[in-house]
């Protein structure tokens, strides 16, 4: 098949959308706006949690901090690190050799070095408290012992990955989070039988103690809220308006922090923030004796139900958007399997597994996303031979093999900017304002595919249409906010 018999046949399974066609951005508009619309649906998906972490303030200095653990438990994988901020300056603890490091590459090592898989269901773990025992003693080895770090580290900042609630226990955010479990998925699903209606962070505080003897205090906050706080560092205020972080690599995720009402005299005296305030949207408008407080809300965006954009090779029913079209976990492999064995040949896509296989000295099943990400920036036979090797095929083959590559990127990016665009119908975000632009925070692999950030921009600004966007894209380094955000919520969050 030619390329451009392959592209067309995309437009007619509705794979891809032309942004130069009038009836195909009012179908996207239309579905934004519905988006957009149960969002506001308390009853209807993305799940909306308040986080109850507030919004920093503008001038909000960066405290000097002691040492925090970070932990990030996500469905994949989990990591840990041992960090504080000082003058500004990111400091990691060696465990390895006992040492402070300040260089960031050494730390993002140590992350590397620190990571496990996320413990799944299987015949030695089936419960969820059997799961945190088994991440706390895999912390505790590689440390060697945490007996080691008791001395000058006694906080952890648990950035958790999973659907939670949050009640705020007391006035202050250190020590006045819990972490509800409401859901548990992927390899962890049956886990939510004895953690869900639990306090996630108390769990890990016992286990810790059970473990090795250490009861540090510990803030549960979602992986994302943790993560935007890499961008609230000193001068933010001056640089743009409203920010949102946009996660989106193994899962999909998106956050941002958004008004709450709340009565005069509660936010005075601090009271409201004791509760999950009325949050304010296009049907909920402020009445005289309120006042408003922002809170981060954790969009749990990869749940958004497929619509106007739904194929025939979308199979996963829970996180449709995420599974299906967003994200590198399930979305990018599974999309491009089908497209090839449908369009184009099963021995093709058998000859790319036999060959990937034969690279990595591993029996593969599926090609990655990170290989799909590079095959999108290949040229030629020869582009594409290298990733693959040879196995023989034709020039035509390969100019496929990258459309195919292209197309999936350009889908989820497509999906990525109706996100963005349903935030834009129902809060502004994106226009700016007093001449400041709003900003997007780009975390996670498939942000690091050539061109991608410049495509989502392109879609959502095509699905506003009439006022132009005023936003711009950022990134921490390695596109890894999830590594140093928790420190910066630590020192602006948890403060004494």
């Amino acid at each position: 098949m030619e390329k451009d018999r392959l592209l067309e046949a995309l437009k007619r399974e509705k794979f891809i959308f032309d942004p130069e066609s009038e009836k195909d951005v009012r179908a996207l508009r239309q579905d934004v706006r519905r988006i957009a619309g149960e969002m506001d649906d308390d009853q209807s998906p993305p799940p909306m949690y308040w986080s109850g972490v507030p919004l920093p303030e503008r001038h909000a200095e960066i405290a000097d901090t002691p040492c925090s653990m970070i932990v990030s438990v996500g469905g994949s994988k989990t990591f840990f690190c041992l960090l504080r901020l000082e003058k500004g300056e990111l400091c990691g603890y060696d465990w390895i050799n006992g040492n402070e490091i300040r260089d960031a590459d050494r730390i993002a090592r140590l992350q590397s070095e620190s990571e496990i898989k996320t413990p799944g269901f299987c015949d030695e773990i089936q419960t969820g408290r059997q799961m945190v025992r088994s991440i706390v003693s895999r912390i505790d080895g590689k440390i060697g012992s945490l007996d080691k770090i008791a001395g000058f580290c006694d906080q952890v900042v648990l950035s958790w990955g999973f659907p939670h609630r949050v009640v705020r226990t007391g006035p202050r955010v250190k020590d006045g989070l819990a972490g509800i479990v409401t859901e548990m998925t992927k390899d962890q699903r049956p886990f939510i039988q004895d953690l869900k209606g639990r306090d996630i962070g108390e769990i890990f505080k016992g286990q810790f103690g059970r473990v090795a003897g250490w009861e540090p205090s510990v803030a549960v906050v979602n992986d994302s809220v943790a993560a935007i706080h890499y961008f609230f560092q000193p001068g933010w205020r001056k640089t743009f308006d409203r920010a949102g972080l946009f996660v989106n690599g193994t899962g999909a995720n998106f956050a941002m922090a958004e008004p709450f009402a709340a009565e005069a005299d509660e936010v005075a005296g601090d009271k409201a923030t004791l509760r999950p305030l009325r949050r304010l949207d296009r049907e909920r408008a402020l009445i005289p004796e309120e006042k408003t407080m922002d809170y981060f809300v954790n969009y749990e965006a990869g749940s958004t139900r497929l619509s106007a954009t739904r194929t025939r090779f979308d199979l996963a029913e829970d996180y449709p958007f995420e599974r299906n079209a967003l994200a590198g976990g399930n979305a990018f492999p599974q999309m491009f399997e089908s497209i090839i064995r449908a369009l184009l040949s099963d021995s093709l896509y058998s000859r790319l597994l036999e060959a990937t296989s034969a690279a990595q000295g591993r029996i593969i099943d599926r090609i990655d996303a990170e290989r799909i990400g590079w095959l999108c920036a290949a040229e030629g036979k020869d582009g594409v031979s290298g990733l693959f090797g040879d196995i023989g095929m034709t020039a035509e083959e390969a100019e496929c093999l990258v459309a195919a590559a292209q197309a999936v990127a350009g889908r989820s990016a497509m999906h990525a900017a109706m996100i963005l665009c349903a935030a834009t119908v129902r809060n502004g975000f994106g226009f700016g304002r007093d001449r400041m632009p709003d900003f997007v925070g780009m975390e996670g692999s498939i942000w690091k595919v050539r061109g991608y950030s410049g495509l989502v921009k392109s879609w959502w600004d095509r699905l506003v249409g009439g006022e132009k966007l005023s936003v711009r894209f950022g990134h921490a380094p390695g596109y890894n906010a999830s590594l140093y955000g928790p420190v910066f919520f630590a020192a602006l969050q948890l403060r004494d």
